[in-house]
């Protein structure tokens, strides 16, 4: 800046301006110059003082609207605090540590986000029907993709009419996210063209890391660029060299996943802005759709529709985490948690951060923020090829080995019509429901209203706790558990609930707030609706859909003399509270059960790695015990709390016990005899969802757990246990050469065969399909009993005499015969 120049601004504010304010103010004005070159057609005609006016001027608005957002972020984390402190004084107020009002407070957190994830998707429908992969989302559609992607860079251009319709509805909600997030404070920029994702493979960009490396790179993506966006002050083009200089620099962003731009004594590790993150031009500007298709053919991460997906979710997640935590939610979850150490330490209470839930399991709400905050799900650059490699067998242990969990699904009937009861929902309505919901106009429906189902944006979370991500082995777990049925039963299940709810809440809207009964307002406050809240809802006007008066957003969203913000408020969590209502009546993790599953651990390290095998399959158990064990055991009246777990472990009890008898029936036996209490136990761990804890109890009794594994296979989890097998193939292995060598061939080739066994029992297992239950009823009685009695001789006897040591069963089809003898044995059910 020219010494006049700096003269007159420090005559302006009354003081003289340092060398940093100079340069930024310099900065500043280039930086609008060079979007003025873009966006003024008449640009190049004017003089320079003109262009440097209209640049100042530009800037000028740029430093009001700062000062006004600096100044809209304050009131946001004051408005925050005080929210957040109102959760730890409640606590406290009640007798509690503040530690358990801070992890109630981000329980409600959760359930919001979730609401503005489902309002987001809603929006999305059309994008979703145009982009969404094909058979069972395996396969994704090269044509509607490259379709799709056109119609968002340049509408209207292939005559594609689903394409077109996908793409502006991709382009208006992105829209909405984009302006939503910015009024909770964020601070993302408007690009004057289609925008989509770019979700850039890290590994594949860095390459070896090498110059050479990045080099490669740049000279592939150059001729992809739309070099016209690139410009100079004075509005002409960069030159080849600054454009490959500019992404060098980008290189190294991808490649460090943004790690270049940290700064040695700059901001504490997490407390950086959560406002400001998209605030950074967007260095990469695609001349058309097929450069973006080639770029993330070769660069990119997963499919379109899961970087879709990755966005909307993300996006939605930081709305969320703005709207209840301010712009730096990071600051002001460690301002509570300091409040509530200091108020522990000040009364003589345990300071630790560790809350219980359920009775049985404590939680840190360190780690609860660890999931809720998102970075659970980050994965450096330097562990992303190990946490590859082990989600990718997490995933391929999922398509493998849960081909009858649809059977063990049966048991959300009864959490279901628990949950109907403790809502007090119309027990005939919940009843029709389970059938009426299933039709395409209410699926429709229920999709419009926001009661998007996971099966339809996230696939496999219920069994996997977020562990099965995307990339073909994810898809392949998706796809496994959409081909047994499991997906469809659960957002079956799900969505009779939520439309069920959904409809009552209409009725419900019409009372006020202090009309309400007592233990109706106790439920709203319990999941974060407040008299403010509900204020809101009884002014909204109900739809109706086959004559249930439905609480819909839109119906939320058409409330006159209500701004966007309370409307925003009161939609989230009205929606919030439906979805996970609808995760008790079909158990899914909820944020306590994700914190114990994962901890603080992180993905790719090796103790995060073994974590999250440690845990897998576990997350559907403990969600039982988080969710229903704390909701039952946390009812006022001592008869509430009784009849409540009465219900939970009676009912589940009773269809734990249909589940077993249905195994057993597919697997080939008849069923068991129910007049012993080692089958009611049985059928209690089943039915409870206790997952491991039944295996436990079946290995005191036989040694070996359901699926044929010992204590330690068990505590390993099902990926890591899959070693023991190894090991004792190994072993088998082993003492086969050796007998072998002493010229002691039966027994040598007794545990060569031996090792065989062990080694296809972990081949099958996790192996995609052939466990799928009526694929593997099929594939076991054609070809797979033959190859394991081959490679174990007398395998077959065993399994039978098993049967009728453990359970006194025999079998109706026999394990190596194409067809069944008989008809199952009913009768020894009772008995007989």
């Amino acid at each position: 800046m020219r010494d006049k120049c700096k003269l007159a601004v420090s005559k302006a504010i009354g003081r003289d301006i340092t060398r940093a304010e100079a340069q930024g103010i310099e900065d500043r004005i280039r930086d609008n110059m060079r979007n003025l070159a873009r966006t003024d057609p008449d640009w190049a005609s004017k003089s320079l003082n003109d262009r440097l006016r209209a640049a100042a001027e530009a800037a000028g608005k740029q430093v009001i609207g700062e000062a006004a957002l600096k100044v809209q972020r304050t009131q946001q984390a004051i408005n925050a605090l005080t929210r957040g402190r109102e959760s730890l004084d409640k606590a406290a107020a009640n007798g509690e540590r503040m530690f358990v009002g801070l992890a109630d407070d981000m329980r409600k957190s959760e359930v919001y986000i979730k609401g503005v994830q489902r309002e987001a998707w809603t929006g999305m429908l059309d994008a979703i029907n145009a982009a969404e992969p094909r058979f069972l989302g395996i396969m994704e559609n090269a044509v509607a993709v490259r379709d799709f992607v056109r119609e968002v860079f340049a509408p209207g251009t292939t005559g594609n009419q689903i394409a077109a319709k996908g793409a502006k509805a991709w382009t208006a909600q992105a829209e909405l996210l984009r302006q939503r997030f910015n009024s909770a404070g964020g601070d993302i920029g408007k690009i004057d063209y289609g925008y989509l994702p770019q979700p850039h493979d890290s590994g594949k960009v860095r390459g070896n890391g090498s110059a050479e490396a990045r080099q490669a790179w740049i000279d592939s993506v150059l001729p992809k660029l739309d070099q016209r966006r690139y410009l100079n002050e004075d509005g002409t083009q960069y030159s080849q060299s600054q454009l490959n200089d500019m992404l060098a620099d980008v290189w190294t962003s991808i490649s460090t996943n943004g790690a270049n731009k940290i700064q040695p004594g700059g901001a504490a590790k997490g407390s950086s802005m959560l406002a400001n993150r998209g605030n950074k031009s967007r260095e990469i500007h695609f001349k058309d759709a097929d450069s973006w298709i080639e770029y993330m053919g070769d660069y990119g991460r997963g499919q379109l529709f899961s970087s879709m997906q990755g966005h909307v979710h993300r996006v939605a997640n930081d709305i969320g985490l703005l709207e209840r935590y301010g712009p730096n939610p990071a600051q002001t979850y460690e301002t509570l948690r300091q409040t509530a150490y200091q108020d522990a330490a000040t009364k003589g209470q345990k300071t630790s951060d560790m809350v219980k839930v359920g009775g049985v399991f404590f939680a840190s709400t360190d780690s609860m923020w660890h999931n809720l905050s998102g970075k659970a799900n980050i994965v450096k650059p330097e562990y992303a090829n190990f946490a590859a490699v082990n989600q990718g067998a997490r995933n391929l242990a999922v398509a493998g080995m849960l081909g009858r969990a649809v059977f063990s699904a049966l048991g959300d009937f009864n959490s279901y019509f628990l949950t109907t009861r403790f809502n007090k929902l119309p027990f005939t309505d919940s009843l029709i429901n389970i059938v009426r919901a299933q039709g395409k106009d209410a699926k429709d429906f229920a999709n419009k209203a926001g009661l998007i189902q996971e099966g339809f944006v996230a696939d496999v979370q219920t069994l996997a706790a977020d562990n099965v991500l995307h990339g073909w082995s994810g898809n392949i777990a998706s796809a496994t558990m959409k081909a047994t049925l499991l997906t469809g039963l659960t957002d079956a299940v799900r969505r009779s609930f939520s439309m069920t709810y959904m409809g009552a809440l209409g009725k419900l809207s019409r009372t006020d707030w202090a009309m309400l009964a007592a233990d109706d307002r106790a439920r709203l406050v319990k999941q974060g609706i407040d008299e403010a809240d509900w204020k809101i809802v009884t002014q909204a006007k109900p739809e109706d859909w086959r004559g249930s008066q439905m609480l819909t957003p839109d119906s939320i969203r058409g409330i006159a003399g209500v701004d966007d913000a309370d409307k925003n408020r009161v939609v989230a969590k009205v929606l919030g509270l439906i979805t996970d209502e609808s995760e008790y009546a079909s158990i899914a993790p909820d944020l306590y059960a994700r914190s114990i599953v994962t901890g603080k651990s992180e993905k790719g390290t090796v103790g995060g790695e073994f974590r999250r095998h440690l845990m897998l399959f576990k997350g559907t158990p403990i969600a039982m015990v988080t969710r229903h064990f704390e909701r039952g055991l946390s009812q006022d009246a001592l008869v509430d709390r009784a009849t409540y777990m009465a219900l939970l472990i009676g009912g589940g009890t009773a269809v734990g016990a249909a589940v077993l008898q249905l195994k057993d029936i597919q697997s080939g036996k008849d069923p068991r005899k129910m007049d012993d209490a080692k089958f009611w136990a049985a059928a209690a761990t089943q039915g409870g969802g206790m997952g491991i804890a039944g295996d436990f109890l079946y290995q005191g009794l036989t040694g070996k757990n359901r699926a044929g594994n010992s204590m330690l296979g068990s505590l390993l989890g099902p990926t890591l246990g899959q070693l023991e097998r190894g090991f004792d193939a190994a072993g088998f292995l082993i003492d086969g050469v050796s007998e072998k060598a002493k010229g002691m061939d039966v027994k040598g080739d007794d545990q060569i065969k031996n090792a065989g066994d062990q080694l296809y029992r972990m081949v099958r297992s996790m192996t995609p399909g052939v466990n799928i239950w009526y694929a593997q009823s099929v594939l076991d009685h054609a070809i797979l009993m033959d190859l394991q009695e081959y490679l174990s001789p007398g395998y077959v006897n065993r399994m039978k005499q098993r049967a009728i040591k453990d359970n006194e069963q025999d079998y109706y089809w026999q394990p190596n015969q194409l067809t069944p003898d008989r008809a199952p044995d009913f009768e020894r059910m009772f008995g007989s």
